[in-house]
């Protein structure tokens, strides 16, 4: 009974060392879930943020498009028109000796435009529609660097999502094999004490047995003799 006290008590010592392993295991587990759930919501949040940015950029995009389409119509529209009125283009712009500020008087008789004003409306226009030019492909050179900082960035986040989950896999793994030594061990323990209640039971009659034979040992041998 000695012996088996003594295997059940180390066994007992093993079960809890093992169910505070396990406890901290769940922790482990517990903690790597909630990491999994940012990382996953972080790049929840970054593919909608760079789906915004690429419906802003194609938007833009769209509306300097048909900026330029509208402006090169424009300028399509004024070279008609001068070279059909005989109007040189490319001409200095006036210079005025009283008031440039000042609106020129209108002139009479049939209308002949504008024609110290061609060369700097056609210029500017020419300048905007270039410039919208300009901003198209700087917004895609910027929309393409973006992109690739984006899958870069995206790129990093999965792969820490997949250490993440095969830490957790595997920490899983090692809760699993330590919870069925612990099922074990207190299999175990649970047969030890069943054997020692049998060897108590023993105990019990063997001490019964013992006690009749020292109470009745002296007068049975004396009948015995008598007998004989």
């Amino acid at each position: 009974m000695d012996d088996l006290k003594h295997t059940i008590d180390k066994a007992e010592d093993a079960i809890s060392s093992m169910n505070d392993k396990a406890g901290n295991l769940r922790d482990d587990i517990s903690k790597l879930e909630d990491e999994i759930k940012s990382t996953e919501a972080e790049l929840a949040e970054s593919l909608k943020m760079r789906n915004k940015a690429n419906e802003e950029y194609k938007q833009a995009r769209k509306d300097d498009q048909n900026g330029a389409a509208l402006l090169g119509a424009a300028l399509e529209a004024l070279g008609k028109f001068y070279k059909k009125n005989k109007i040189p283009m490319l001409i200095q712009a006036p210079e005025y000796s009283v008031d440039k500020d000042k609106m020129p008087e209108k002139e009479m008789g049939d209308y002949k435009g504008r024609q110290s004003d061609s060369a700097p409306i056609i210029g500017m226009i020419s300048q905007i529609k270039e410039d919208l030019e300009m901003e198209i492909k700087t917004g895609q050179q910027e929309e393409a660097d973006a992109v690739a900082d984006y899958q870069k960035e995206r790129a990093a986040m999965e792969k820490t999502l997949e250490t993440q989950t095969d830490t957790k896999v595997a920490t899983e793994k090692d809760l699993a094999e330590l919870e069925s030594k612990i099922a074990d061990k207190t299999a175990f323990k649970d047969q030890k004490e069943a054997d020692l209640n049998n060897q108590g039971k023993l105990k019990d009659s063997i001490n019964t047995d013992c006690a009749w034979v020292a109470t009745h040992f002296d007068s049975r041998r004396d009948k015995r003799k008598t007998e004989i």
